[in-house]
């Protein structure tokens, strides 16, 4: 929630924009052919075998298998909700896929990443991924991640999304604004100014 307010406020500053996408099918976009490395040193992906429900079956299978005592089972070729490491197959094929766009992980934050030559923030939740910061760079990096994996076209967060919040919500995130801004080289906020940008869309330069 607190990486959430964070990119809504950077995404009021000047020259800064927001938008968010979803990871379509998101777990099942894991092949599980070769997933070791996922698991780091040591760990080995033991293979598992599955029971197919009667209408997906190949036509084949309702003769060859007619007579049969107990159901046929094939290998899971893809990574599927309801296994045991689906979760973390999926973040770590994720996660390899920011960190090669250029981000690192900011420190204390789990899901938080940063692009300072880029100079975007993304936050990635499950298969939810908010990005946030320099407005020209926001185009060509979603360009990046859809080259990469599947996902939907990316919606600019909405101004209605900022308007009506209280202070006490919006003065955390201009917290967060003003104590990371340091992420971003040549990138600095006054203290208080980011505050009465995200409480106030009004007062930003460009009058959005």
């Amino acid at each position: 929630m607190a990486a959430t307010k964070f990119l809504d406020a950077i995404a009021r500053l000047p020259d800064c924009d927001g938008e968010d996408s979803d990871a379509v099918g998101a777990y099942t976009q894991v092949k599980l052919d070769n997933v070791s490395h996922l698991l780091g040193k040591g760990n080995e992906f033991v293979d598992t075998w599955v029971q197919l429900p009667r209408n997906r079956w190949p036509a084949s299978w309702h003769v060859k298998f007619a007579n049969c005592d107990s159901p046929p089972v094939c290998p899971l070729r893809r990574n599927l909700y309801g296994h045991k490491l689906a979760g973390l197959l999926w973040q770590k094929h994720e996660e390899n896929i920011i960190l090669s766009l250029g981000f690192e992980k900011l420190m204390e934050w789990e899901c938080l990443y940063v692009n300072k030559t880029e100079k975007l923030f993304l936050s990635v939740y499950v298969d939810d991924l908010k990005m946030a910061g320099n407005k020209e760079n926001l185009p060509g990096m979603w360009d990046k991640l859809m080259g990469k994996m599947t996902i939907e076209k990316p919606k600019r967060f909405e101004d209605n999304q900022y308007l009506g919040q209280s202070q006490r919500l919006i003065e955390p995130a201009a917290v967060d604004v003003e104590r990371m801004g340091k992420a971003f080289e040549n990138f600095a906020v006054k203290k208080g100014e980011a505050s009465a940008r995200v409480a106030h869309p009004e007062l930003r330069k460009d009058g959005k």
